[in-house]
């Protein structure tokens, strides 16, 4: 019988091995004077360009048809975390339109949605045309029961190693089993090893070949599966869904020698239901239960990846992934076009990620100030990325563990990234 393919793109610990910049990333709190007041508009040429950088002033600048102004409205409700309200939009442009590109585009937000919401009954009932990958998911994980996330009455605060891209490693809990997780963002689902999974007995939803798109070019073999309970901590998940990854690929070989094997990840499915601190001096991970309060400033969000927004010293805004699992920040060609940058130069550098090394091509940017609330951040040296534009938007960069001098508090439902001080 055929076997069926298909994809999900899985972000799993970028890691540059050769020329990695160790310059370190100077962070200094400002005042509320020197914060960032009004943010300074972009030029884009056309429509799309300006909404896959997210600039919704053009919209009010330029006279656009219906169709294009409802659209924009669905991903201000994105970047909102108003989700309900852009689904219905984006449904709405799916059955209605007969624009082919705001078609396609409005096509892929919404499945990448509901994928990221669990509602797999939804996804299950759309035509393969337009789900695409997502359909096949939704059949294999809705076939199980519904996920459940047990919180104690109490905060969780879980001793944190940190491995040699500075990824939070914690002991997880998987059916009775105990064994060592990386914490990563930049995951999209929780990763189980093939050799952790028979030894937990975690099995696969035979539900077709499946390929993971990793953090290089490179795909990999992967199953989905639903682990029944899953603790991280007193905090415990039942029937979440994960994917199985050969164990082979979840390891990392210089000449010939394994130094680092990964059990497994939690992923952005699992992350996204908590509030984080991450205390990099202090070695501890403290999950709570978000309670949703009125934020007007929100910094985060989600669209295919958890996106900070960041600022130039003059204003600019900058849309920037926040990687856990990345060594160090990097920046992409995306951010080149909006500021100037002088004496930049270019590098072939090898990169590892799930599935093996790669070498790609880099420009470095030898200087940039960015600011986020009333802390700025100095960079030297820095590199960009080899990651490719998740789901729709294009990324201006990726915030990585480099940062771990200091404590970070991320709530994706309350749109929080922070940086606080560590004692």
């Amino acid at each position: 019988m055929k076997k069926t393919i298909f994809y999900v793109t899985i972000s799993l610990c970028a890691i540059l091995i050769a020329g990695c910049s160790s310059s370190k990333v100077f962070i200094k709190e400002i005042s509320s004077s020197n914060t960032i007041k009004e943010v300074k508009t972009v030029e884009y040429s056309n429509y799309w360009e300006a909404m896959e950088n997210l600039e919704f002033n053009y919209v009010n600048k330029i006279k656009v048809s219906g169709e294009y102004e409802v659209f924009s409205e669905a991903l201000k409700y994105i970047v909102n975390c108003n989700l309900d309200s852009a689904e219905i939009i984006l449904k709405n442009l799916c059955q209605s339109t007969k624009d082919t590109l705001l078609l396609r585009n409005s096509k892929t937000i919404y499945n990448t949605l509901l994928f990221t919401q669990s509602k797999w009954a939804e996804l299950s009932k759309l035509d393969s045309d337009s789900t695409g990958v997502y359909k096949i998911l939704a059949q294999a994980f809705s076939s199980c029961g519904k996920e459940q996330i047990i919180f104690p009455q109490k905060q969780i605060i879980i001793p944190s190693d940190f491995n040699w891209a500075g990824t939070p490693v914690i002991e997880v809990e998987i059916n009775g089993y105990k064994r060592k997780f990386l914490f990563d963002t930049g995951a999209g689902l929780t990763v189980v090893s093939s050799d952790v999974a028979q030894k937990c007995g975690i099995l696969p939803i035979k539900s077709g070949q499946m390929h993971a798109a990793t953090a290089t070019s490179k795909k990999i073999d992967a199953q989905p599966t639903v682990i029944s309970n899953l603790k991280l901590g007193e905090l415990l998940i039942k029937n979440h869904p994960a994917i199985i990854i050969d164990e082979k690929n979840l390891e990392v070989k210089l000449l010939g020698i394994r130094f680092m094997k990964i059990d497994g990840i939690i992923g952005w499915n699992a992350i996204q239901n908590f509030r984080v601190i991450i205390d990099y001096k202090n070695e501890l991970l403290t999950l709570n239960k978000p309670e949703e309060f009125s934020n007007t400033n929100r910094n985060f969000f989600w669209l295919g990846f958890p996106i900070i927004k960041l600022y130039s010293q003059d204003g600019i805004e900058f849309l920037f992934g926040f990687d856990s699992g990345a060594k160090h920040t990097s920046f992409n060609i995306n951010l080149i076009k909006k500021i100037n940058i002088n004496s930049s130069k270019e590098s072939t550098e090898k990169i590892w990620g799930a599935g093996g090394f790669e070498n790609i091509k880099i420009i470095t940017i030898p200087e940039i100030t960015l600011i986020i609330d009333n802390y700025k951040l100095h960079f030297k040296n820095r590199k960009t990325s080899p990651r490719n534009n998740i789901v729709y938007f294009k990324e201006d960069g990726t915030i990585g563990s480099d940062i771990r001098d200091e404590s970070l508090t991320i709530d994706y439902k309350n749109g929080v990234f922070k940086i606080n001080n560590p004692e």
